[in-house]
């Protein structure tokens, strides 16, 4: 491992990557970065001609390489087949996408029934096209980076782990930087985007403890009005400025329903859709009502699935549980 992990950091920086006192190895979160000396700085730039747009990869005999034809060095190319089939594709990448789902389609048919009841996840419509390309296509998007409105692979930053407390990466003209790491004997991480604890499991079936917790889908109709609020219960990034209207049905994509860091903050955002829409309602009582039925039915799911003993089960009755504290802790 100690020699093939050397050669492709070698073979990094003929390309001009920077990869700094750093090793793979097991962790708290899994296979992650560390720094290799305790007492040294650890460092990891990805110059934009190792971010690999993600629509000029492809499968070959199980292999991810990038297709013929492109305007990619021979030590790119040299350098990207190395690492995938070392370090990330080839090397648990595609095992471990796989192992999602295939505990996720052990789940017994009323646990599936209830998690499409609850939208928190249709698991057979997930896997109407399985595959292997369903497989790539997931191990891309859980290792997806934006640059320069690209979505692009980026070796040695994809191997470091999230966490919700470190910071973001540093983007330039130049490539992708990891912020500043401070001397410690700590694994490296960084925060990759906002998503609600659920909305990360849904992904990658990772369990992370996250300050936002957003609302299954969810409807109530208006009095007075002949109109239906409907949820769609999607985990929000940013907030929604378009609230269309189909068959008398007002569509909001996500509602806040705690925040450890901004208690106020889903009262405001309901205040903030509701005068965007031009409806005035008890919204204390609203988000009362909407908050009730998303503990109720977390704790439905997870005294569903509290038999089940997989991993992900037990990662998703974690995740569940975590956000339930997150609603208690915030009010």
């Amino acid at each position: 491992m100690d020699k093939k992990w050397e050669i492709g950091i070698s073979k990094f920086r003929i390309c001009g990557g920077v990869a700094d006192n750093i090793v793979q190895k097991e962790g708290k979160y899994g296979r992650g970065i560390f720094p290799r000396d305790y007492k040294l700085k650890s460092k990891i730039f990805v110059p934009k001609n190792l971010l690999i747009n993600q629509k000029d990869v492809f499968l070959q005999d199980d292999k991810l390489k990038i297709k013929d034809g492109l305007n990619y060095s021979k030590e790119v190319l040299d350098f990207f087949n190395f690492y995938q089939e070392n370090f990330s594709w080839g090397n648990g990448g595609k095992e471990s996408t796989e192992a999602f789902e295939a505990d996720l389609a052990t789940f017994p048919s009323d646990v599936k029934n209830l998690l499409k009841k609850k939208g928190i996840i249709d698991i057979d419509q997930r896997h109407i096209q399985r595959s292997i390309n369903f497989t790539l296509n997931n191990f891309l998007v859980n290792r997806a980076f934006t640059f320069m409105g690209m979505t692009v692979l980026a070796p040695y930053l994809e191997l470091v782990n999230y966490s919700p407390k470190s910071s973001p990466l540093l983007f330039s003209r130049e490539g992708i930087y990891h912020p500043e790491i401070e001397i410690s004997d700590q694994e490296i991480t960084h925060h990759y985007n906002f998503m609600s604890s659920l909305a990360r499991w849904i992904q990658f079936g990772a369990s992370v403890e996250e300050p936002m917790v957003f609302s299954l889908p969810y409807q109530f109709d208006i009095k007075g009005k002949d109109l239906k609020c409907v949820c769609l219960g999607k985990s929000l990034d940013k907030e929604q400025v378009n609230f269309p209207k189909v068959n008398k049905r007002l569509i909001i994509e996500g509602i806040p329903i705690a925040n450890i860091n901004i208690k106020k903050f889903p009262i405001n955002y309901l205040t903030y859709l509701f005068k965007c829409v031009n409806i005035e309602l008890n919204l204390d009582y609203l988000l009362k009502k909407i908050i009730d039925y998303n503990v109720k039915s977390r704790i439905e799911v997870i005294e569903k699935i509290s038999k089940l003993d997989s991993i992900y089960s037990q990662s998703l009755i974690k995740t569940l549980s975590i956000e339930l504290k997150t609603i208690e802790n915030s009010f």
